[in-house]
C-alpha cells in the first residue's frame, strides 16, 4: 500500500507543478504582452521570466499564439464578471433603471483596483487588434444578448434597424471611453467628473439622463419621419 500512496502523492505533486507553471506563464505573459504587445514578446523571454523553459509554452498552450489567447481570455474574465453584468442588466423591470444599473456597473469596474496588466492588455488589443480579437469578442455572447434586450426595451425597434445600432453606439460610447482611457488621462481631461460625495452615483445618473434625452429626441424624429412617409404625395397641378 505504501508504494501506491507514494505514487499518488508524486502524481499529485506533478499536477500541482503543472498548474503552477501554467499560472505563472499566464501572469508573466500578461505583464509582457501588456507592455510590448503580441509581436514584442517571445516564448523564450516569457519562459525565462517565469523561471521555466520555452518548451513549457508549447506543452501548456500549443505555442505563443495559444498563450496569448489564454492571457486575453484570462484578463477579460478577471476584469468583467459576465454573470454580474447579466444580473445588472436584468435586475429591474424598468428599462430606465436597468440602463442606470449598466452605467453604474461599468463605472464601478473601471474604478475598482485590479491587476494593471489585465486592463492594459485588453486596451492594447482594442487599439491595435491582433488575430485574437475575434475570439475575445466571442466571449461577449450572453452579456451582448442582455444589452441588446435593454436597448430594444428603450427604442422599440428590431436589432437590425440602423437607428437601433446608432442608439447602442451612443449608449455604450461613454463606457468605452472610461474603459480604454487611462484613469489619469480621464481626470486630466475631465476634472471634477467623479468629485463630490456621490461621485460615482452622480455620473451614473447623468449618463442615464443624457442617454434617455438623446433616445427620446431621435425616436421623436423617427416617428415624424414615419408619419411623413405615410402621407400621400401631392399631385402636381
Amino acid at each position: 500500500m505504501a508504494p501506491v500512496s507514494r505514487r499518488k502523492r508524486a502524481n499529485s505533486a506533478k499536477d500541482r507543478g503543472r498548474v503552477d507553471t501554467r499560472s505563472k506563464l499566464i501572469e508573466t505573459a500578461g505583464v509582457m504582452f501588456a507592455e510590448y504587445g503580441f509581436n514584442g514578446a517571445t516564448a523564450k523571454d516569457i519562459a525565462k521570466l517565469a523561471d521555466t523553459n520555452a518548451a513549457s509554452v508549447n506543452y501548456h498552450f500549443g505555442g505563443i499564439e495559444g498563450l496569448y489567447e489564454e492571457v486575453l481570455l484570462h484578463a477579460r474574465r478577471r476584469f468583467i464578471d459576465d454573470q454580474q453584468l447579466i444580473e445588472a442588466l436584468a435586475a429591474n423591470d424598468d428599462p430606465v433603471e436597468r440602463l442606470r444599473n449598466f452605467y453604474a456597473f461599468v463605472i464601478k469596474k473601471v474604478l475598482t483596483p485590479a491587476s494593471s496588466w489585465n486592463i492594459r492588455i485588453i486596451i492594447r488589443e482594442f487599439v491595435s487588434p491582433s488575430y485574437a480579437l475575434e475570439k475575445l469578442l466571442d466571449q461577449d455572447g450572453q452579456p451582448r444578448v442582455s444589452f441588446l434586450a435593454l436597448i430594444g426595451s428603450l427604442v422599440d425597434l428590431p436589432p437590425g434597424h440602423p437607428l437601433f445600432a446608432r442608439v447602442m453606439f451612443n449608449v455604450s460610447t461613454p463606457c468605452l471611453m472610461l474603459l480604454l482611457a487611462d484613469q489619469r488621462v480621464i481626470n486630466q481631461m475631465f476634472p471634477g467628473l467623479l468629485e463630490g460625495p456621490r461621485g460615482e452615483e452622480a455620473l451614473a445618473d447623468h449618463l442615464t439622463q443624457f442617454a434617455l434625452a438623446g433616445i427620446q429626441a431621435v425616436m421623436a424624429g423617427h416617428g415624424k419621419a414615419k408619419a411623413q412617409a405615410k402621407k400621400p404625395a401631392k399631385r402636381a397641378s
